[in-house]
Parts: C-alpha cells; structure tokens; sequence
C-alpha cells in the first residue's frame, strides 16, 4: 500500500486515541561547531506517555535533519553547519501517535559572533 494511504489511516485512527502529551524543550545549544544538543522533558508515563522523541532542526534555507531519542530526554545532531540559526522542535510519540510539536526554539549553531552584520565563526 502506498504510504499516504498508511499516514491517512494513523491520522485517521489518532483523531479517536489519545496522543502523547507535548514534550517542552528544556534547552539546545551548540555543542561543538557543528552539533547542537537538545534537551526535553519527558513525558510523564501515566496514559498517555511516550516511548520516543523525535527531534527537528531546520535551517533557514529549509534544509532539515532529525535525531531520536528515547526517555533519556536529550539527542544530539552532528554535521551541521556552522553559523547558521536551526529552528529546534520536538515530537513525543507513543509508537503510534504523535504529539503536537513543541513551540520552535531558535539555536545558533557554532561558536558564532557578528561582525559587520555577518555572522561568522568565532574560532
């Protein structure tokens, strides 16, 4: 079957189920200049809970990567590049569902600094 007919029926069914509650993020920050780490709250495993967490980074041009984790809460992304802004999101799911995503948390990524009005890399 095709995968939209697959996401049709999960939206479908999900409308009726309860979803996992929204995970906040507790804090991202550039870990090196080309990672960023995000950390959440986890979600509360009284009905509904959630067994993973996806995280989304997308950068202004729209060019976008994931990281999962688990209820360890936090999930790191390598490979990025530096001195840009990723807007930061974060997905609960209880293997079925999904939450709503966290509201957009902005992280530089990089040892950044602005000169002249260009971000650049603070070495």
């Amino acid at each position: 079957q095709p995968k939209s007919s697959d996401a049709f029926k999960r939206l479908f069914i999900c409308s009726f189920l309860p979803v996992p509650g929204t995970s906040q993020i507790v804090n991202s920050w550039a870990s090196s200049s080309t990672s960023i780490t995000v950390t959440w709250e986890t979600v509360p495993s009284a009905d509904p809970g959630a067994d993973s967490y996806l995280a989304t980074l997308e950068d202004s041009n729209g060019r976008g990567t994931t990281c999962q984790g688990t209820t360890e809460g936090s999930c790191n992304v390598t490979g990025l590049a530096c001195g840009q802004i990723y807007h930061v999101s974060v997905v609960s799911s209880d293997g079925y569902c999904d939450s709503p995503p966290t509201p957009e948390t902005d992280t530089p990524s990089g040892r950044t600094k602005v000169t002249n009005g260009y971000i650049k890399d603070g070495g």
